[in-house]
């Protein structure tokens, strides 16, 4: 808000539920007080939600939010296998097996047009890794490898002993046999994955913010040296640009041009500067508020732990 009334001409908003307006002296104060209000609720609620869930896991007892790609949820959230997406899975571990590279796996699946979890048409060796890795296809589950450090950002973090994890055995049905799991995981010892250099770029206000939109890619940025005509140095531009287009450890092919940051900045500054005359991005914003609220199905699945954890 306090950006917004910095602009020049200054842009206010109008809260018509809490009947408040930025424009008035004492909105920073209401504003304040309501956003604790409510931050404190969300941090309870997810505070209690994720207890219920590690009092399940301590019982055996696991249900993701998100099934992992192979497997989707009954009527009563139990696991079943996906059968499409199941052959896939024992796809890439016969293909290992039989002395393929990760990477010439993820090229052949993008090359079928197989779709991943996400609905893309390209595999990044990273995934296919990470999935001959995973014990649920064995029918295990390791529960809690990462947690969310942060409520409000919602980011994952990995575990590294701040909480305790659940190893569950014979948790689901599996697509690979313990057997075959475990002569991939022999496998992938002798060929350990080779280091990667940390970044070390400065800080991207729009990092992992975009998706393109011929293929779904991530747009990264990238920088392009050039030199000075009146001094021997480089000079940066920095352009934003699909990475599958650009071929950055992708396997899938995208035709998607780049753009360079001062027209995605120029885009943003109009976005934002649009909001001054258009009363739209308000009632989208305030849709998006009260969808936030916990549904009746939600309230009634906090209940059913409580009543499991008694």
């Amino acid at each position: 808000m306090r950006m917004l009334k910095s602009l020049n001409p200054p842009v206010y908003v109008h809260f018509e539920r809490e009947n408040i307006h930025t424009a008035d002296k004492d909105s920073d104060l209401m504003l304040t007080v309501l956003s604790s209000m409510a931050q404190e609720e969300a941090l309870n609620v997810g505070i209690s939600s994720q207890w219920g869930k590690q009092k399940l896991a301590e019982i055996g007892v696991v249900r993701p939010s998100r099934f992992p790609y192979g497997y989707t949820a009954d009527e009563h959230k139990n696991w079943c296998i996906e059968p499409k997406q199941a052959a896939v899975v024992k796809r890439m571990y016969d293909s290992y097996a039989a002395g393929k590279s990760i990477v010439q796996i993820a090229r052949e699946l993008s090359e079928d047009d197989i779709e991943t979890a996400n609905g893309n048409k390209y595999w990044h060796p990273n995934t296919v890794g990470k999935m001959l890795a995973s014990p649920v296809y064995k029918g295990c589950v390791l529960y809690q490898q990462t947690y969310v450090k942060d409520p409000f950002t919602r980011k994952q973090v990995v575990n590294k002993g701040e909480l305790p994890q659940y190893y569950i055995e014979d948790n689901h049905p599996a697509i690979i046999t313990p057997e075959d799991w475990d002569k991939v995981q022999t496998i992938r010892k002798l060929n350990p994955p080779k280091a990667t250099r940390p970044s070390v770029n400065a800080p991207q206000p729009f990092r992992q913010t975009f998706r393109c939109g011929e293929c779904g890619g991530i747009i990264s940025q990238y920088e392009n040296y050039d030199r000075q005509k009146d001094a021997n140095k480089k000079k940066a531009r920095r352009y934003w640009r699909c990475r599958v287009a650009n071929g950055k450890n992708f396997s899938g092919t995208c035709t998607s041009p780049s753009f360079r940051e001062e027209y995605v900045e120029h885009n943003f500054m109009s976005a934002l500067l649009e909001m001054k005359s258009n009363d739209l991005p308000q009632l989208e914003a305030e849709a998006v508020s009260e969808r936030t609220d916990l549904t009746n199905k939600e309230h009634s699945e906090i209940e059913e732990i409580e009543i499991m954890m008694e």
